[in-house]
């Protein structure tokens, strides 16, 4: 099971801001992969981080999205 999250924390009041952390905490428990795109610090230091900056792939040949 894999759940996404885009900036999940992003203006939540501090109370909804824990419960969703102790939550994420427990689906981990479950052996969710959970994989978040974030700011948030305390979000971050949870984790382990996999730094996607400057990321590109690389294409394939055939590709049909390739561009010239």
């Amino acid at each position: 099971r894999l759940l996404i999250l885009d900036e999940p924390t992003t203006d939540l009041d501090t109370k909804s801001r824990q419960l969703l952390l102790k939550y994420l905490e427990e689906l981990v428990k479950h052996e969710v992969i959970i994989l978040v795109a974030s700011h948030d610090p305390d979000l971050i230091e949870r984790g382990k981080i996999f730094d996607l900056t400057g990321f590109t792939t690389k294409k394939q040949p055939g590709d049909e999205n390739e561009r010239g």
